[in-house]
């Protein structure tokens, strides 16, 4: 199993499964981003940047043992 911290980040916490904004999740080794976000309930529609351990990634990456992922909604402004 993979282990990752997961930190939510603004309209984000209440879309998603996760009872808080910060949660240490297990997925299957070989996960990506992608079946994290299945697991979260959240669609790649409400998902704009992700970063795993600081760095930009996109929803085909696999899921590195202790990573730190950090989740953020689209933004829209006018």
């Amino acid at each position: 199993m993979t282990r990752a911290t997961v930190k939510l980040n603004s309209i984000l916490k209440r879309l998603s499964s996760l009872p808080d904004d910060k949660e240490v999740v297990f997925l299957p080794d070989g996960s990506c981003i992608k079946d994290l976000l299945v697991y979260l309930n959240l669609g790649r529609g409400e998902v704009e940047i992700i970063l795993m351990n600081g760095s930009l990634v996109n929803e085909t990456k696999i899921i590195e043992n202790d990573s730190f992922i950090e989740l953020y909604p689209i933004f829209g402004g006018g």
